[in-house]
């Protein structure tokens, strides 16, 4: 399931799969702590669960409530406030960090090949830190992730066209081309002694068929 529409229908996930079995087979990714864990050691989460009551902690609750912090934060760096300079601000400083959480780019600790330093990498792919949670661990908190949280390890590629390669392309105009030809033989081997008398039937008793046409009087017996 999408995280994002898992948020969206919270509730009728939860009342669909209240003291479910198969509330452990529904499986999502995020990257979010656990709304509900009053025992977290995200400090996200335990200010938001001091603020918030347990019947309204939710994934997009904490979703605002996190990106409320981060507004808070920004703000505060800034001596005038505009949607311009709001956006500005997170070109130029490319990552913030509020608490436990970390908005905009991070190093994966590997050498940049670019880099004559060997440097970490700074990227920005997103989200970081992203496990896979079942079902059943949304509804309990005590209920362990299935794949521990990972920094994901993106690599951009340019798209050939058709989805194929070059040497893909190449391959199959040649044995496109290489087919045609081996069929064309074979056909020409099959068919080179049709008009050889040698090959006509020699047994007197078996029936022939004759076939004549008028091309250049071949009737004329």
């Amino acid at each position: 399931v999408v995280f994002s529409e898992f948020a969206l229908l919270h509730a009728e996930f939860v009342a669909a799969f209240h003291d479910c079995a198969g509330a452990d087979r529904v499986v999502f990714a995020t990257s979010l702590p656990h709304w509900n864990d009053e025992n977290s050691a995200s400090e996200t989460t335990k200010k938001f669960v001091i603020a918030v009551p347990e019947k309204k902690r939710t994934p997009l609750s904490l979703m605002g409530f996190a990106a409320m912090g981060l507004m808070q934060v920004v703000i505060s760096r800034m001596h005038h406030v505009s949607a311009e300079l709001l956006a500005d601000f997170f070109y130029l400083n490319v990552a913030v960090a509020v608490d436990d959480m970390l908005y905009g780019s991070f190093a994966d600790g590997r050498a940049c090949a670019s880099t004559e330093s060997g440097a970490g990498c700074g990227v920005n792919y997103g989200a970081n830190r992203i496990s896979v949670w079942p079902l059943a661990r949304a509804l309990d908190p005590a209920v362990p992730v299935l794949f521990p949280a990972v920094n994901p390890s993106m690599k951009y590629a340019e798209s050939a066209a058709g989805g194929l390669t070059a040497r893909q392309l190449v391959g199959i105009i040649v044995g496109g081309v290489a087919a045609a030809l081996l069929f064309v033989a074979v056909v020409l081997y099959c068919c080179r002694d049709s008009r050889n008398n040698a090959n006509a039937p020699k047994d007197r008793i078996h029936p022939v068929t004759l076939v004549f046409t008028d091309i250049e009087s071949s009737t004329a017996l």
